[in-house]
């Protein structure tokens, strides 16, 4: 009887043992599973942590040849400005100019009428 007893009680070990190691084995794959989900995340997020910065260093370079056109427009504004101003300065000289010759044809037409009727 002592026999049958503890071949009962070593075959319910063997039972239990068994089943804390399938336990061990399913969290043991649980947990690789796991580890291989995060990894994949892992590099998901490299990834597009790589295509942020590629996004941010095209974006500096943007701002950097804006910058750039920007001095390049302002001094090409500058340069309009002053010829504007050199036209402006040119077309009032010649309206000065143009003022004084039409005096001046005024009064010698003037002239020359009081000319002819004085003979």
């Amino acid at each position: 009887i002592d026999r049958i007893v503890l071949s009962e009680q070593h075959g319910h070990e063997q039972h239990v043992i068994s089943n804390q190691l399938q336990e061990a084995h399913d969290k043991h794959v649980s947990y690789e599973n796991t580890l291989e989900e995060n990894t994949r995340h892992i590099e998901i997020i490299t990834k597009h942590e790589e295509l942020l910065q590629h996004l941010l260093d095209l974006a500096y370079q943007d701002i950097q040849d804006l910058e750039s056109s920007s001095g390049l427009v302002e001094e090409e504004l500058k340069d309009a400005k002053q010829h504007i101003e050199l036209l402006h300065d040119s077309n009032k000289q010649q309206g000065v100019e143009n003022s004084q010759a039409l005096d001046a044809a005024y009064k010698k037409i003037q002239k020359l009428s009081e000319e002819k009727y004085d003979t």
